[in-house]
């Protein structure tokens, strides 16, 4: 297979020879592999031009349609960087066709704008087990003939030790069976207890005409103050706050219930479960300890610091 090489001045200046000398078209065509048409097109240029049409030209066009003035620019910019809109959107806007707004951005330096620079990822970790655990409820899909079942979930912030305990029903009284259950499955005392701002958890006061209406502090808040534990909130439309809890979400997800998805009843189901915290617990070696799993985590610290654990 021959590949059309790039043509010279001085090539295009041999092949106009040879057809002025009386060499068939065809016949040239196939000595510099070009077609008929390039032939004839520079014998023309040529014939009109002299030596000086065989050399190179800029293909920039002559005219260019649609083109924005100075102030034009000005405002496309001042639009580009205020509304933050792309050419679709600015091109009405302009009364310039979509390409020429998208080339006039780019000339500018703008086809893309960085995006506003994020808050910083604080990523922190408590000092010793039951120092700070996270709680967030996790909602399953019905199995068939039942309603919709809630899994509280209970994340240890030091060893990463977890708890989850399903549930019909979405109550502050399963969340405090939730929160004792989980204390004597982790074998360590709770000193403060993290959730979201859920009505399940949290009770926020309503100022009508004036006054407060409802109670400050909500019953879970109250409950837990009993067992001689504090309660906190995450800021609103924070999940991040609570990540240690909402990744491990994400992880039974992708491990338990997408790759078994079809449980005959509720009982399987929290067999299954049971058996998973099982195996993550003890087992499953986490990146963000080392290669620890969770319960050796556990069992480091007391035994650096000569504490026993109630398992």
């Amino acid at each position: 297979m021959h590949h059309r090489p790039r043509l010279s001045s001085y090539t295009r200046e041999a092949i106009v020879e040879e057809v002025e000398e009386g060499t068939p078209v065809s016949q040239i065509a196939r000595n510099f592999h070009v077609s008929r048409t390039t032939v004839y097109r520079w014998r023309h240029r040529y014939r009109q031009e002299g030596v000086q049409g065989l050399r190179d030209r800029s293909s920039r066009p002559h005219r260019v349609m649609y083109r924005l003035g100075p102030e034009e620019v000005d405002r496309l910019k001042e639009l580009r960087l205020t509304k933050r809109l792309g050419p679709a959107r600015l091109a009405p806007m302009m009364a310039a066709p979509m390409v020429t707004v998208y080339r006039c951005l780019a000339r500018c330096g703008i086809g893309r704008i960085p995006r506003p620079p994020r808050e910083p990822v604080v990523r922190y970790e408590v000092d010793s087990p039951g120092e700070l655990v996270h709680l967030d409820v996790l909602h399953l899909f019905a199995l068939k003939g039942k309603k919709q079942a809630y899994q509280f979930t209970l994340v240890d912030g030091h060893t990463r030790m977890a708890y989850a305990h399903i549930s019909p029903r979405r109550t502050t009284e399963v969340a405090l069976e939730a929160v004792t259950k989980a204390q004597r499955y982790f074998g360590f005392p709770m000193q403060r207890v993290l959730t979201d701002n859920d009505t399940t958890f949290a009770q926020t006061a309503r100022q009508v005409g004036g006054k407060v209406r409802g109670e400050r502090i909500s019953r879970f808040t109250h409950a837990l103050q009993g067992l001689g534990i504090r309660h906190s909130l995450t800021r609103i439309r924070r999940p991040q706050t609570n990540g240690k809890v909402e990744r491990f979400h994400r992880t039974i997800r992708e491990e338990l219930y997408r790759p078994h998805p079809l449980f005959v009843s509720e009982e399987e189901r929290m067999r299954s479960l049971d058996e998973y915290l099982v195996q993550y617990n003890n087992f499953r070696h986490h990146m963000a300890l080392k290669g620890l799993t969770p319960v050796q985590r556990r069992d480091a610290f007391f035994n650096a610091h000569n504490v026993s654990t109630t398992l």
